[in-house]
């Protein structure tokens, strides 16, 4: 994203909770961030802000948040913007934000949106932790048929 956020005058920044785990396909959640960052991109067309934050939510969740300081989504559009096919740009297929919620549903999470029309829009998801001790790793199932 850095290259289009510098061509566009958008600067872009993240944060990063130390103690935050999550599983999931990392292809997957990638073009989820990627998806998000160039429609946060193209909401400022005179630049503007894009933030990037990771953090626990409630201790049982991961929290990512996509907030942009773009042109905001307007209340006509509220209940389309996940449906596939729609869009508000004269290019492009409208499948982004449908293939966000697909990709986050998969992962067992959900987003949610906030909007204000020439103020910006903050898309929160939230993902399932990482539970490490619930989860056997392949060795430790070896280790156990072994040990029998």
């Amino acid at each position: 994203l850095e290259p289009k956020a510098r061509e566009a005058n958008v600067v872009m920044t993240q944060e990063t909770d130390a103690e935050v785990l999550c599983m999931g396909d990392a292809d997957q959640l990638r073009q989820v961030l990627v998806n998000l960052g160039m429609n946060g991109i193209d909401a400022m067309p005179r630049g503007g802000a894009l933030g990037f934050r990771i953090s626990r939510a409630d201790g049982t969740a991961t929290r990512v948040s996509v907030t942009d300081s773009g042109t905001g989504i307007g209340d006509e559009h509220r209940e389309q913007i996940f449906s596939a096919f729609f869009t508000t740009k004269s290019e492009g297929t409208g499948l982004g934000l449908a293939i966000v919620q697909d990709i986050i549903a998969a992962h067992g999470g959900t987003i949610s949106f906030t909007s204000r029309e020439n103020e910006g829009t903050t898309f929160e998801i939230s993902l399932p932790d990482f539970a490490p001790a619930s989860t056997p790793l392949a060795g430790d199932i070896k280790s156990e048929r072994m040990a029998s």
